[in-house]
Order: structure tokens, then sequence, then C-alpha cells
């Protein structure tokens, strides 16, 4: 037996389909888009195929998808022929308050970390408060770094590099007589003519 799997290039959604006991005539694998996709479930014949395509279009709004055929053990055979992970859900489910988020905005950005506050029903982010009407989507943050495959350093690493960013600050800051010789020098190009007289306190 045959399937098809197809993934978001750029998100978590998986979606397989059997696709018979002959090995079809198309690469192994291969990525479309998302117009390639609406063309298909137009001119396709009634199959399930043209079912997934229309699926896909439905539940996703990614442009880009790949497509991997494998054949598979008949054994490990699912009954479903189709699957979705989904780990971001949608605003009708409020999140566990102080829990760290990952925000999906309808602008397509990502917004992390974020925490929900129950007492004032907000979403804070460093940036200050996401407004709820522009959040298409939200995930919990460990729960789609186990998705991804991603850990977090140790803690004494993560100390470690805490206090070598607070060094760099510190080397990096603004230093007041600095600036004003820049903009002091700006100044005199600007305006070569003009007698500029500085007092020292």
């Amino acid at each position: 037996m045959y399937q098809l799997t197809v993934k978001e290039t750029r998100g978590l959604q998986t979606w397989k389909l059997n696709i018979g006991e002959k090995a079809p005539r198309c690469p192994s694998s291969f990525q479309s888009e998302r117009n390639e996709l609406k063309l298909a479930a137009i001119f396709f014949p009634d199959n399930s195929l043209k079912e997934l395509f229309k699926t896909i279009l439905l539940e996703s709004t990614h442009n880009y998808f790949s497509f991997q055929v494998e054949k598979i053990d008949a054994e490990n055979l699912k009954e479903e022929e189709t699957q979705t992970i989904t780990i971001f859900k949608g605003m009708d489910v409020v999140p566990d308050s102080g829990r760290e988020l990952v925000l999906h905005m309808v602008t397509g950005q990502f917004l992390a970390p974020a925490v929900y506050k129950k007492g004032c029903g907000h979403f804070h982010t460093p940036g200050g408060e996401a407004r709820p009407y522009m959040i298409k989507e939200w995930a919990y943050q460990d729960e789609l770094n186990n998705v991804l495959g991603l850990k977090a350093v140790d803690p004494e690493k993560l100390k470690e590099l805490n206090k070598r960013a607070d060094k760099d600050k510190g080397e990096n800051g603004i230093n007041p007589e600095k600036l004003f010789e820049m903009i002091l020098e700006g100044i005199t190009q600007i305006f070569p003519e003009a007698k500029v007289t500085v007092r020292k306190s």
C-alpha cells in the first residue's frame, strides 16, 4: 500500500491519504503551491485525492506544501484516510493563565513569548498587550517546542548567556559624551561657518 503525506512547508498540519497498491507515476517527494492545489481541486475528477486538496484548502491558510509518497506496511495501515495534527488553538479556547504562549497574528506574524492573564483577560508580550481581535490562533510554547523537537539550553548555560548579554549591553551602551560629539560634528558639517561654543560644567 502506498500513502501520500502532505505537510505545510512552514507549518505544523499534516494530512495523509492511502492511494492504492500501485506506485503512482510521480516523484516520491515534491512541493506545490496553494494556487496549484486550487486548480487541482477544480479540474481533477471526483476522487479521494480531489477531496484531500479541498480539505487542505479549507483547513490551512499556508501557501506552500510538501508532498511525499511512501510505501507502508499493511499492518500499520490506519483506518482513517486523513489525519490532521493541530497544535494551535482558536480564540474560542481560553489559554491557561500565566502559561507561555506563541501567538499567530492575523497578519501572519508570530509573537512570543506571550502570557494570558485571567485577571485582566489580556495577552501580554514584551512589546505590550496584543489585541485579541488581531490574534488568529495560539499555542502553548512548550507543546510547540515538543512538536518541533526544540529544547531550551540547560539552566547553567542560560545563566551564563544572560550574564554575557548584560555585559555586552553595558559595553555597547550609549556614551553621552560620545553622542554629544557626534551631534556637534554633524552640526559643524551642516553649518561650516557657524561657531559652536561648548560650555562644560
